[in-house]
C-alpha cells in the first residue's frame, strides 16, 4: 500500500512531534492525530487506519 493513499492515524501527546511529523508526512493524504489514548482509540473506530504510530510516551 503507498502511504500517499493509506489512512494514517499518529499518536503523540507532544504537539512538537506532531508538528514534526505532519511536515514529514506532507504527502499522505489521509492523515489523522491523536493526542491521548483514549482520543486515538475513538479516531481509530471512526476512521479505520490502514496504518497508525503510537509513540512510547504517549498516554493510554
Amino acid at each position: 500500500m503507498d502511504i500517499k493513499s493509506a489512512n494514517v492515524l499518529l499518536v503523540d501527546d507532544d504537539p512538537t512531534c506532531i508538528h514534526a511529523m505532519r511536515s514529514m508526512l506532507a504527502d499522505c493524504e489521509n492523515l489523522r492525530f491523536a493526542r491521548s489514548g483514549t482520543e486515538a482509540l475513538r479516531a481509530a473506530r471512526a476512521s479505520r487506519p490502514d496504518w497508525w504510530c503510537w509513540t512510547r510516551t504517549c498516554p493510554a
